[in-house]
């Protein structure tokens, strides 16, 4: 994939890179052609984390996270789409900073469907639910960030991805309504319907009544 050269440019430019703070790593990558740093990206995901001869270390992995961070949202969206599930759990492992990035990312390009399944997945494989809802929590508080943050278009996607994904909402209703809980499908339902309501009211976005949950169709 990487022919000798290149594989001596990437590794001088990752050695590079390590030395610096966040700030300085996000210039030099804001000056790269796309292209090249996709392959950058890859070069470090294939080379310095599955090859052997280089060896696996916690330290390279955690540094390779801090490289993802300071990539543009929509360039890191499309490098993880183009990695396989497994090799995405080990290699965002538990840092949900890069995990909600990718989840906006997702949703930014319509691929809401896929953000769901990798909740799921997450419940799933790593069996802690408390961190998988942290993750729901923490793409909930970006739809939040009116005035200081993202554009109320996407925050308007982020929403009505809640919106039509009852089983998530779910879980953010749980944590939202805590107190006001009760065993009862009509009351989850109708807290559902509470949380659209008063998210929307509240940060500036729009309600499309036909995501609304009829509560008596569980009667």
């Amino acid at each position: 994939m990487f022919d000798g050269q290149s594989h001596k440019n990437f590794m001088k430019l990752f050695r590079s890179l390590a030395g610096m703070n966040t700030d300085m790593i996000q210039r030099i990558l804001s000056r790269m052609p796309r292209w090249y740093l996709i392959r950058f990206l890859n070069f470090i995901h294939h080379a310095c984390i599955h090859d052997q001869r280089i060896g696996f270390s916690s330290e390279r992995l955690e540094f390779f996270q801090r490289v993802l961070m300071c990539c543009p949202r929509a360039l890191l969206t499309r490098f993880l789409i183009s990695i396989d599930v497994m090799s995405l759990v080990n290699l965002l492992e538990r840092c949900d900073v890069l995990w909600t990035m990718f989840f906006v990312g997702l949703i930014n390009i319509g691929r809401g469907s896929d953000v769901a399944d990798l909740l799921t997945f997450l419940m799933e494989s790593i069996n802690d639910e408390k961190f998988v809802v942290s993750l729901m929590l923490f793409l909930e508080r970006e739809a939040k960030k009116q005035n200081r943050g993202l554009p109320r278009e996407l925050r308007q996607k982020i929403f009505d991805f809640f919106a039509i994904n009852w089983c998530i909402l779910t879980y953010i209703v749980q944590v939202n309504y805590r107190d006001e809980m009760k065993q009862d499908i009509n009351c989850i339902v109708s807290l559902m319907n509470r949380w659209m309501q008063e998210f929307s009211q509240s940060h500036g976005l729009a309600l499309n009544p036909k995501l609304k949950v009829e509560v008596q169709v569980f009667h």
